[in-house]
């Protein structure tokens, strides 16, 4: 059986145009991408859209989940230099709304806006990657290159961060949370902050601590995972 080639391009463009009555599907046969809309298909209007699919060996596109999509923007946080830029966007992600609050505090760093996209179209990629391979398929998605921009570099002073090692949190016995401890360090003040994930649902505290008890603190909290 030849390989099934599959154009990327199409594939970012179902993800970037999901919404509203929109649906899209691979034909696994083919690699070509159908969208529907109504009662058309590739702007084709039919007499019933489920019968006409149901001649093509189809895979349906959806979006990620709401999990999978903070992880993304948590992961790129995560990344940055040490600074305000990424002290500014894990505050946003520690709020109400994270989404909302992550895509405003992007436009106040036009320089982060590149490497964002960057960041979050190779992990597109990853999740359409397995999307496919969970079919028997011999497949060959055809992606465009793309050089990763480099990260902006923090302007001096920036105050310092300690961001420790995500553990897991056990609340209930069976219950477990992901948790991120964040040590931030100004000239004023020490803070400890804690963000830990329920399902969807990110949670975040605040805890002021002299400096002499973060270590202590970071290995207890190490013993606490290690116990798990």
């Amino acid at each position: 059986m030849a390989k099934v080639k599959v154009d990327g391009i199409d594939l970012m463009m179902c993800v970037d145009n999901m919404g509203g009555e929109f649906q899209y599907f691979l034909d696994l046969d083919t690699g070509k991408t159908i969208m529907v809309h109504g009662n058309e298909v590739d702007g084709e209007e039919v007499e019933d859209v489920d019968e006409h699919l149901d001649d093509f060996n189809l895979q349906r596109i959806d979006p990620m989940d709401s999990q999978e999509s903070f992880r993304i923007m948590d992961d790129f946080v995560a990344e940055l230099p040490i600074g305000s830029m990424r002290s500014k966007l894990r505050e946003a992600l520690s709020g109400p709304k994270p989404f909302r609050r992550f895509k405003d505090a992007l436009y106040q760093f036009p320089q982060l806006k590149d490497p964002w996209h960057h960041f979050e179209e190779m992990r597109q990629r990853e999740y359409l990657t397995d999307l496919l391979s969970a079919h028997e398929l011999d497949f060959e998605i055809k992606w465009p290159e793309r050089q990763a921009p480099p990260l902006p570099v923090p302007s001096a002073g920036e105050p310092n961060e300690r961001v420790i090692t995500k553990f897991v949190w056990a609340t209930h016995k069976t219950d477990a949370e992901t948790c991120r401890l964040t040590v931030k360090k100004t000239k004023k003040k020490t803070t400890v902050h804690i963000d830990y994930y329920n399902d969807d649902v990110l949670f975040a505290e605040g805890l002021a601590i002299a400096p002499e008890d973060i270590d202590p603190l970071i290995a207890a909290l190490i013993l606490v995972k290690a116990e798990l």
